[in-house]
């Protein structure tokens, strides 16, 4: 037995990720990292005792070079005698329609495809390819985006029915694997270009590194073990506290909000727990995840250092008040607020703090089609050469005579039917907010984006917009 299977052997027993009798399916996509897989599986199937077969998904990325690698892949299980599963898929149209990056589509895709394919095989669970050295690329890739704590864990030998027996080892053994055992696999050409961020990191930074310590790569990987562990810890915490201060809307007999924090059972605990806590509660209060940021939890941690009636606003009209020594969490506008009346210049390369303390920040850069578009509500790219060479923007309310661009063929709209047609309730829209240009809306702030300033193929420069607060 091969070094490197007996290292993969005891890690699928340590960490309990193959349990006898379990099919398994091997995500084959040609390259070399999942030929080693594939190889070593077949090594391990009589020895851990399972029924191995395999999934190929082609992303419709490559055209010919992507079909062949399927080609390849079929002709690799035929040889030794496994079961496989194709699924043709046309990524680049999943993600113009979706607005994502072709990365983004081609992972959602995939992953998508292996709960099928674990459903229509009958299998167990699903092995994927990834290594110590994709570790250390993703643990970095979380830093660099100013990930939490859970971004620096990096990927986890098992995650639900995901797993990744070969996350022990490095790039370097699996090539000495594959060497040894004269194996043959197809090469993505995608891999090398560095205009992908990850390739970035993989063939520029990680090098470097490396460079300044020969086992960069595995002591990344061993410290977000140990960050797993420490997650692991503070969110039993969080969850401990969660019983202990938190009443649910259920347990409250006035229902005057979705939940209540005892404030005093929190200032038992150190803020970081009291900060997962505070994740627990909004991801059960929210519909979604995305728009939340480190800087909404920070606000309301504030809140329990400041006097009672303090309110802060986050996305998704969640509200979060201190009243006497508990926090009150509500979700939708409060309607006994009055009208605000808003009418301010944004300037388009800075901050501009509007009169009712939201804050918007702009920024302009050179824009280049590979870039992926921000994913969130309260962040939008425009093409900064049609802004700028009409009338200045505005952040409002609505005026008589505004309409959006809907974009597809669908010419303009009134805002006011817009709102109808939204069925947005009549006391609540003169204080939504708008970004305008003259009469022309560009932005129902939260809402929709018109399509008079839209990112095209002749776009230069990106006028980037972004509510903070």
């Amino acid at each position: 037995m091969h070094k490197l299977t007996e290292k993969v052997l005891k890690y699928c027993k340590d960490n309990e990720l193959i349990q006898k009798g379990e099919t398994i399916i091997c995500a084959l996509s040609g390259g070399k990292d999942s030929v080693c897989l594939f190889s070593v599986l077949l090594e391990l199937k009589e020895k851990l005792d399972f029924c191995l077969v395999a999934v190929h998904v082609e992303h419709g990325i490559r055209g010919e070079e992507s079909r062949a690698d399927a080609e390849f892949v079929k002709d690799l299980c035929k040889k030794n005698n496994t079961e496989l599963k194709v699924y043709n898929e046309d990524v680049p149209v999943i993600a113009k329609k979706d607005g994502l990056s072709l990365e983004e589509a081609a992972r959602y895709i995939r992953y998508k495809d292996f709960e099928r394919a674990i459903e229509e095989l009958g299998a167990d669970k699903v092995a994927v390819a990834h290594h110590m050295n994709d570790q250390a690329e993703t643990v970095l890739f979380n830093m660099i985006r100013g990930s939490s704590i859970k971004g620096l864990t990096g990927m986890r030998g098992r995650r639900d029915r995901i797993i990744r027996p070969l996350l022990n080892v490095t790039r370097a053994e699996i090539e000495e694997y594959v060497s040894d055992n004269s194996l043959l696999y197809v090469t993505d050409m995608t891999n090398e270009d560095t205009a992908y961020s990850r390739n970035r990191i993989r063939h520029m930074i990680i090098p470097e590194m490396e460079k300044l310590g020969e086992r960069a790569v595995e002591h990344i990987a061993r410290e977000a073990g140990e960050m797993s562990e420490i997650l692991d810890y503070i969110e039993d915490k969080a969850c401990k506290l969660y019983k202990s201060a938190v009443r649910d809307e259920k347990d409250i007999p006035e229902k005057t909000a979705l939940c209540i924090a005892d404030i005093k059972e929190m200032q038992k605990e150190a803020e970081v727990i009291c900060r997962y806590m505070i994740k627990i509660i909004l991801t059960r209060i929210c519909d979604k995840w995305k728009d939340i940021s480190y800087q909404n939890i920070d606000d309301i941690i504030k809140l329990l250092r400041l006097q009672s009636g303090k309110e802060v606003c986050l996305p998704y009209e969640v509200r979060v008040k201190r009243v006497n020594d508990s926090l009150y969490f509500y979700r939708g506008r409060d309607r006994s607020l009055n009208n605000t009346v808003t009418d301010e210049e944004l300037d388009p390369i800075g901050r501009t703090e509007l009169s009712d303390g939201e804050i918007i920040e702009c920024r302009v850069f050179a824009y280049s089609p590979e870039m992926s578009y921000p994913q969130n509500d309260y962040t939008k790219w425009f093409d900064y050469d049609k802004i700028s060479a009409g009338p200045k923007l505005r952040v409002r309310n609505r005026h008589e005579g505004d309409t959006i661009d809907l974009g597809g063929g669908h010419g303009n709209q009134s805002i006011s039917r817009f709102f109808i047609n939204q069925k947005i309730p009549s006391d609540e829209r003169d204080n939504i907010k708008l970004l305008a240009r003259g009469s022309d809306i560009i932005w129902i702030i939260g809402l929709r984006m018109g399509g008079s300033c839209k990112i095209s193929e002749a776009t230069k420069r990106v006028l980037e917009v972004r509510v903070i607060r």
